[in-house]
């Protein structure tokens, strides 16, 4: 669940690994939760779900030096480069 919606369900398959991915909007706040709910039925291989390689990186644009995101490269990211490189705040 992302901000209480449900965003994915995974209900019985084949057992196999399942893949999801979704973009976060940058400096947004995410409530994410993890829920598992067991139905009456059984499984005879197991009842579970596992999470595995749980990844959150920020989507980066090179040459965004001063991190705004614009994704356009302009005098404000030259300039937070060349303060960084003269030990000027970052």
């Amino acid at each position: 669940m992302v901000n209480g919606q449900s965003i994915f369900r995974y209900g019985a398959r084949d057992n196999d690994w399942e893949t999801f991915s979704m973009e976060l909007q940058p400096n947004v706040y995410y409530d994410i939760k993890w829920r598992y709910h067991k139905d009456a039925t059984d499984n005879g291989v197991g009842d579970y779900f596992a999470l595995d390689n749980i990844q959150m990186k920020p989507k980066t644009h090179r040459g965004d030096v001063n991190g705004d995101g614009n994704g356009n490269v302009n005098i404000t990211d030259v300039t937070t480069l060349i303060n960084y490189l003269l030990g000027g705040a970052w």
